[in-house]
């Protein structure tokens, strides 16, 4: 849709500033309150509301209540503003250090907020990142009907994507918040889903699934060790002919080959660097799949226990 003279100058306005563009971004790694947002861009909440409230006019972010509390996240949809919006992240140097820091820092203030027992959705709302992200998990041939699934993710599309399939899913938790959050959501959807800790699913039915999703690693600080732990939980909720999908964002992939020594700038570096960590965890790579949308850009990691054949691993 074209717009006037008018609307697109004001538009234009809304992201001709650093902080707003920092906002934007940072909006884009899901919703937030405006608490985590001025912490992570370490500046006050009154600062913070007004830049997301130009934002907002614009159409380039949209404003949620879930309770007393408001978030803000990207537009979503195919309409102009969410368009530009995505077409702003794709010109965003994602290895900006000051950008890296921001996301950091929202992190952390979003796990402190899940700590606190703060309310939230649970899952991000529905967009087109997560609809390409489901297409292209949901697409290989010749995986059998009925899985039993285990699944920590933050796009709820792919939760819809593997319904049909699923004899019985599991949504995981990081944290006793986290689960009655995941909780509330599963309610609200009338979505028919357990939500269990990782740890108690561990411990009580180990090695019993046939699939297990885990996505949403983001460039948050210690992204080595997360990786190493989802490889690893992964393996240890496995069936053994079972198949496991990890996510990983792009730029978190490249801090985990700087911290290896290992030169981003030769091409086979961040593969090769996932395939010997599935390897140390037991997995054996099937293969990476690029999936790039929105301007977010990650790889999907497919594997199988080590102990199964080579014709078996190559039938998902």
């Amino acid at each position: 849709m074209k717009l006037s003279i008018e609307n697109l100058a004001s538009r234009l306005r809304a992201v001709a500033d650093e902080r707003r563009l920092r906002l934007l971004r940072l909006c884009a790694d899901g919703p937030a309150s405006v608490s985590a947002l001025a912490a992570a861009c370490a500046d006050s909440e009154p600062n913070v509301s007004r830049q997301l409230k130009q934002l907002a006019t614009a159409g380039l972010v949209q404003r949620m209540r879930q309770g007393q509390y408001v978030e803000y996240a990207l537009s979503t949809g195919e309409g102009s503003a969410a368009y530009m919006a995505r077409w702003l992240l794709t010109q965003i140097d994602a290895g900006d250090a000051a950008l890296q820091d921001a996301r950091r820092a929202l992190q952390q203030a979003r796990d402190a907020e899940i700590a606190r027992g703060v309310p939230g959705r649970g899952l991000l709302p529905p967009s087109r990142f997560g609809r390409t992200l489901a297409a292209t998990l949901a697409a290989p041939a010749g995986s059998p009907a009925a899985l039993r699934v285990a699944l920590r993710i933050r796009h709820p599309e792919l939760l819809t994507a593997l319904a049909a399939r699923a004899s019985e899913i599991v949504v995981l938790a990081a944290s006793a918040a986290e689960r009655a959050q995941l909780r509330r959501w599963a309610a609200e959807q009338s979505c028919a889903v357990q939500v269990e800790l990782a740890a108690t699913l561990l411990a009580r039915a180990a090695q019993c699934w046939d699939l297990v999703v885990l996505e949403g690693m983001s460039a948050r600080g210690g992204a080595l060790a997360a990786l190493e732990a989802d490889f690893a939980l992964a393996r240890g909720l496995l069936a053994p002919q079972g198949r496991a999908w990890v996510s990983v964002d792009y730029d978190a992939l490249e801090s985990v080959v700087a911290a290896a020594g290992v030169p981003v700038s030769v091409p086979p570096a961040p593969p090769q660097r996932l395939r010997g960590l599935m390897l140390a965890a037991g997995l054996e790579c099937q293969d990476l799949i690029p999936v790039e949308s929105a301007g977010r850009h990650v790889l999907v990691a497919r594997s199988a226990p080590l102990r199964v054949s080579a014709p078996l691993a190559r039938s998902a």
